[in-house]
């Protein structure tokens, strides 16, 4: 299956829109701290130079995702 560019902007749309299924898109250069994903299918999505801090994925499918030069905060313990 060929791999889907989208922005960030896209993508929040899309799943303000009740959409769930992200299979496969490429998602660069993006801030995603604090947004709340929650049972979203991020099966192959490919995340290159993203923000993570704070990112809310519960329940969400990740099989053969890809993280590359992410950013990502974790609070201490």
């Amino acid at each position: 299956m060929e791999k889907e560019r989208i922005t960030v902007e896209e993508l929040l749309r899309r799943y303000a829109a009740s959409e769930r299924g992200f299979q496969n898109i490429i998602l660069e250069y993006a801030d995603l701290s604090g947004v709340e994903l929650q049972n979203i299918d991020l099966t192959e999505a490919q995340f290159n130079y993203v923000n993570l801090s704070g990112l809310n994925l519960y329940r969400c499918e990740l099989r053969g995702a890809n993280f590359l030069n992410l950013f990502c905060w974790l609070p201490h313990a």
